[in-house]
Order: structure tokens, then C-alpha cells, then sequence
């Protein structure tokens, strides 16, 4: 058995969030004993390139890792979960057996993926993919380069993309790319357009329809096999053979671990504005998981950037609470996020839902350029996209962070195309 002392900071979880807490704990000078459990095998790094770099070839682990404490009190224990919580005894179980003592401890153990909800029997289970962790990209990396054996030089490999939100909408554009044939499934007519709104939703689906195969509002109802083939029965009637499929129907809080415990488990873990979970002392919470209370009400979102900055500001208030920094106050969330499809950069500020009204800023979507903007009923602006270019979107965050008023947006993008004097 293997402990930890009880004053020491222990963090479960080392993704984005609680990689960054230890970085962020040493640089405000904790300098006690810092323990770090990860569930995978390999060091800290940019889950970001999972469906672009490493799928790819393009990248390495080493070339994705991330900088962490490497110093003489820092212990990482890789390869071993957390299943258990003591928090009248401090005390983390792990599925090794060890039992790890805190005096603060960081839950960041982030999501899991879904799994397609249709019934396919066990034959096809290996042919059935998901894209999280660097095991998954290089896994999946190993079934294209065997369907491509299979297939011949003159048969593309074809991958059915079940999910058409970001990490789909990524995955599928860069399989395509490297010559895979390609089909989208979404239950939503427009995928991302819930994010993007209108106007460059309805450019990306156009997009979609361009490069790849695509069968939006409809749902997958089962996985079978024909031959060699794996087949996906969708509920408009078609059957799409492929020889993989790959499901990006999104995640789950991964708090199974937490049960029995008195922290405050529900979508995700519960936690005040200042990232301290309800329920327990001496424990926080930051990532995928953290369901964060806010003046407008609890919200959990589910980004890398955002992982990144609760990681950041959970370090920040254990370091208070330790009396090592100032009170950094509540975490407010950036919303904030880019990305790159079909060739154009994306760049979103805010958020975007159907009561809002669409008004251009700058540019024309005819022209793959262009940026929009997301006002309220009294003209503040509460969001923005830009396509291509994110300087004019740039220019007007704070104009959202601060919900403006819509013509401050103006002045300020009136100011990007003012000719230097």
C-alpha cells in the first residue's frame, strides 16, 4: 500500500485541467508533496491532436507533450483509476489497490465517450471505434491501415463518422483529406449550426455535402455485418456499408468513482463558482466534469481551452486556500474556442441559441469570409462567429464577455477596416 501525506495536494485526473493544476500549483510556490494519478500510461499531452496528428502520423506523443512538474515532490502515477473516495478519511482508492491520503484534492478525471445506443452484436464490437485518448487514435490509425490492405490501392477505406459535432465534424474532414470516403451521420439537419448559427452553420453543412457523404436528420438503429463489410441501418431506411465506424456521439462525466462518496454528483460534479465541489471539504473540481454554479445557473461545458482555464483557477484557489495566493474569485468561463474545417478557420466567441438574431459584422459568406454576429432582444451582443479571418471576431470579445451593446461591436469592427492614417 502506497499513501501520500495528509497535507499533500492530490490530483486525479491529468488531461488539460489537471496537468495545468500542477503546473499552475508549483508556479504560485506550493512546494509540498503534489501527487498526480493518470489513468493512462504515457505522460501528460495535447488531446487536441488525437484526430488530427496523431491519427494522422503527422505527430508523436513526445512531440504533443505537455510540460508538468517534473521535480523530486512531484509523484505521477500512471496507469491506475480512481474507484473509490474517502472523504471522512482523505483518502483515494485506486484499481491498483493503493490508497492515496490528501489534504486538498483535484477531481479531474474529465469524460468518457458514448456509445452508439443501437443494438450490434459482438462481431462487429472491433470495427466500432472511439476517439479520446491517444490509445484510440493509434488503434484507430491500425484499422484504417488494414482496411486499406484489404481494400487495395484503388478501393478507399470508408468510415462512417457517427456525430457531426466538432470532434466529428474535425475527424471526418481529415479522414476525407487523406483519401478515406467519408459519411457523416447527425440526427440534426444542420450539425454545429446549434454553435455556429445560421449563417455559417448552413455554410459548413454545404461544406459537408461538398467533401463527404453525409445523411443528417436521421439516426443510426443498428450495426450488423455483411461479409467483410460492417453495415449501419439508419432510420430514414438506408443501409451504408463500410469497414469502420467510428462513434463521436459525445461523452460522460466520468464520476463513477465518486460514488458513495458526499460529494455532490449529477451531471458531472457540482461545484461553486470558486471550483470547491458541493458537498466535501478540502475538495475541488475542474474539467470535463465540473458542473459549475454561475449567477445565470450551473453549466458544465465540455472544451479543451475551457479544461485548461479551470485547471488554472482550481490551482488558484487551493493555493488561497492554503494561504499561498490571493482569493483569484469565481471562475468565469471564456466560451470561447477554433477550429479548422474544410479547409477555413472557425473562430466562436459567446454562444449562440434561436432566440438571438444573426447580424452580419463584417465580410459575406458568399466569399468563404465572413463574420456574424449574435444579438439579444436588446440589441447586447452575447456572441460571434467568424469564418476565416478572427480578427474582426477578436475585436469584439470583449464586447461579448461584457454583453455590449451592439453598437459598441460596430465601432470596434469599424475600426479593423479604418485606413492607418
Amino acid at each position: 500500500m502506497s499513501a501520500t501525506p495528509r497535507g499533500g495536494v492530490l490530483i486525479v485526473g491529468a488531461g488539460a485541467a489537471g496537468a495545468t493544476a500542477a503546473t499552475e500549483l508549483r508556479a504560485l510556490g506550493y512546494d509540498g508533496p503534489l501527487t498526480v494519478v493518470n489513468g493512462e500510461t504515457h505522460a501528460p499531452y495535447n488531446r487536441t491532436t488525437v484526430n488530427k496528428g496523431l491519427l494522422q502520423g503527422d505527430m508523436t506523443l513526445d512531440s504533443v507533450a505537455l510540460a508538468v512538474p517534473s521535480d523530486p515532490g512531484t509523484t505521477w502515477v500512471l496507469g491506475s483509476r480512481a474507484v473509490g473516495l474517502d472523504t471522512a478519511g482523505r483518502r483515494v482508492r485506486l484499481d491498483s489497490g493503493a490508497s492515496l491520503g490528501y489534504g486538498s484534492l483535484l477531481v479531474a478525471t474529465g469524460a468518457h465517450p458514448r456509445r452508439i445506443p443501437a443494438p450490434h452484436p459482438p462481431g462487429v464490437a472491433s470495427r466500432v471505434r472511439v476517439l479520446r485518448t491517444a490509445e484510440d487514435a493509434l488503434g484507430l490509425r491500425a484499422l484504417l491501415a488494414e482496411a486499406a490492405g484489404r481494400g487495395g490501392a484503388d478501393s478507399p477505406v470508408r468510415v462512417a463518422v457517427v456525430g457531426g459535432g466538432l470532434l466529428g465534424a474535425e475527424t471526418a474532414d481529415a479522414l476525407a483529406s487523406g483519401g478515406a470516403e467519408v459519411v457523416l451521420v447527425d440526427p440534426d439537419p444542420a450539425p454545429l449550426g446549434r454553435v455556429l448559427g445560421p449563417t455559417v452553420g448552413g455554410w459548413l453543412r454545404q461544406r459537408h455535402e461538398q467533401h463527404l457523404r453525409t445523411a443528417f436528420g436521421v439516426t443510426v438503429t443498428g450495426l450488423g455485418r455483411a461479409g467483410a463489410d460492417v453495415v449501419v441501418s439508419l432510420s430514414d431506411g438506408r443501409a451504408v456499408a463500410v469497414d469502420l465506424v467510428l462513434a463521436a456521439v459525445g461523452v460522460e462525466p466520468s464520476v463513477g468513482w465518486l460514488a458513495g462518496s458526499p460529494v455532490a454528483v449529477g451531471d458531472g460534479v457540482h461545484a461553486d463558482g470558486r471550483l470547491r465541489a458541493l458537498g466535501a471539504v478540502g475538495v475541488y473540481v475542474a474539467g470535463d466534469l465540473a458542473n459549475v454554479e454561475t449567477p445565470a445557473g450551473a453549466r458544465r461545458i465540455e472544451h479543451w481551452g475551457h479544461a485548461l482555464a479551470q485547471g488554472r483557477h482550481a490551482a488558484r484557489v487551493i493555493a488561497h486556500d492554503l494561504g499561498l495566493a490571493e482569493d483569484p474569485g469565481p471562475f468565469e468561463p471564456s466560451l470561447s474556442f477554433a477550429t479548422r474545417l474544410h479547409g477555413k478557420a472557425m473562430t466562436v466567441v459567446g454562444t449562440w441559441h434561436p432566440s438571438l438574431r444573426e447580424v452580419v459584422l463584417a465580410g459575406d459568406v458568399a466569399d468563404d469570409a465572413v463574420t456574424v454576429g449574435f444579438a439579444d432582444a436588446d440589441d447586447r451582443l452575447v456572441g460571434a462567429v467568424a469564418l476565416g479571418s478572427p480578427k474582426v471576431v477578436n475585436r469584439v470579445r470583449s464586447v461579448v464577455a461584457g454583453r455590449g451593446p451592439l453598437g459598441a461591436a460596430r465601432e470596434a469592427v469599424a475600426a479593423v477596416a479604418a485606413p492607418r492614417a
